[in-house]
């Protein structure tokens, strides 16, 4: 070869590190140690809630949980105010942790839903029962726009869920969503509220924790974001 002749170029072939390699990093395959716990609040926050009514509920003598709702456990001058009121923050807290993991997900865009529903949550709990008829008026409005909003994340999972071939999850989704918002419809209507409430709000929080779990087990990883896979469109 001449001293004037360039040498050759060389070829580098740059892989992509394999899926198991990324999800160990945390980095684009899968969800990061960190991400996992803070998707893990979706199991979290729902056991918070439940664990509170349940308790406060058993303590509260002449409460009836079945004609009486959740949030009277929390009403200014109830004796469980404290414990009802710490499940409420805590199933906010839990739930907006979650948010941008979930955010990132198959059912990314459900996300705005499920941060609406614990910031409503937590009006609830900063607007107790029985402290003026304005507070009474202004919970309720919050309380609603919570059911609303429980009702309509699994709602708008159901497309992803079915476009990326997760048809029985879709399907589930769907029929969390219909129920949801049946059951709480009647909280309105009869004079077992309580457990209509009960009822909605726990199929809810059994969705929620099953998305939870999806998440931390990266059952929902976006396709985008496994290493090496580009972004395409569900069929």
């Amino acid at each position: 070869m001449s001293h004037h002749e360039p040498p050759p170029p060389l070829d580098l072939v740059l892989e992509p590190a394999d899926a198991s390699a990324s999800s160990a990093g945390g980095t684009t395959a899968g969800t990061s140690a960190l991400g996992r716990m803070a998707a893990f609040g979706l199991v979290m926050g729902p056991v918070a809630f439940v664990g509170a009514w349940a308790v406060a509920g058993r303590a509260m003598l002449d409460y009836s949980p079945v004609q009486q709702a959740i949030s009277e456990l929390a009403a200014v001058g109830a004796p469980q105010r404290t414990t009802m009121t710490l499940g409420f923050v805590a199933y906010g807290a839990y739930l907006l942790a979650a948010v941008p993991v979930l955010s990132r997900s198959v059912i990314g865009r459900c996300w705005p839903a499920v941060a609406v529903n614990a910031l409503a949550t937590w009006a609830v709990a900063a607007l107790p029962l029985d402290r003026s008829s304005g507070v009474d008026t202004a919970h309720g409005v919050a309380a609603g726009i919570g059911y609303v909003a429980l009702a309509l994340a699994p709602a708008l999972a159901v497309a992803p869920l079915a476009g990326s071939g997760r048809r029985v999850a879709a399907g589930a989704s769907a029929a969390a969503a219909g129920a949801i918002a049946a059951l709480l419809a009647l909280t309105v209507v009869v004079d077992a509220n309580g457990l209509a409430q009960r009822l909605g709000l726990g199929i809810g929080d059994v969705w929620l924790a099953a998305v939870g779990v999806a998440l931390v087990t990266d059952h929902l990883v976006a396709d985008h974001l496994v290493a090496g896979q580009p972004a395409t469109e569900p069929t």
